[in-house]
């Protein structure tokens, strides 16, 4: 369940055609990677949502990695 969502995260689900109940399956159901600042990635499949370490919702998006994934962590491409 989803408590707190930033401005941000809603305007970017909402051009993305993104629903809440989207990023609660990739919250519940997908796996975790600390990012810098305390946030974590969490990925399942193509779905991507950021959430920070008081538990909001930043962001979300799917496809293709953004950088900072468990991937390219620490490198520039």
């Amino acid at each position: 369940m989803i408590v707190w969502m930033s401005d941000h995260a809603r305007e970017r689900m909402r051009e993305r055609g993104i629903t809440r109940q989207q990023v609660g399956n990739v919250l519940s159901r997908g796996r975790g990677y600390p990012q810098r600042g305390g946030r974590f990635l969490y990925r399942l499949g193509d779905m991507n949502v950021i959430i920070s370490r008081a538990g909001v919702v930043v962001t979300a998006w799917c496809g293709v990695e953004r950088g900072g994934g468990p991937q390219t962590k620490g490198r520039r491409r």
